[in-house]
């Protein structure tokens, strides 16, 4: 499967030079995604997906939902995000997202 590459450079007035990389398969949505900020890079790895419909780089149908992973040690550090499209018909989209980070407790 061929996945496309989007790149986004922005200068941020506290953080310097940001820099997002995000990587797109079709019919299946965003499978990972890398933010620079302050020379620390912060990474996201699609776990799981269901896909119910829609196609593209980003399927956009009801029902569809994303589930992405962390490189964090789970003793040092618990993530979630989760993203599902509640509503789509065919020219509005509503998508949800679901996230936490929490820092554990040594």
């Amino acid at each position: 499967m061929h996945c496309q590459l989007w790149v986004t450079r922005y200068m941020d007035p506290h953080s310097g030079l940001t820099v997002s990389k995000s990587w797109y398969c079709p019919g299946i949505g965003l499978v990972r995604h890398e933010h620079t900020a302050d020379a620390i890079t912060d990474v996201r790895v699609l776990k799981s997906c269901h896909i119910a419909g829609g196609s593209g780089l980003l399927p956009l149908e009801k029902g569809n939902r994303w589930e992405y992973a962390d490189p964090y040690h789970p003793e040092v550090m618990r993530s979630e995000l989760v993203f599902f499209v509640e509503y789509a018909d065919g020219t509005d989209t509503l998508m949800m997202l679901i996230s936490d980070l929490t820092a554990q407790k040594k």
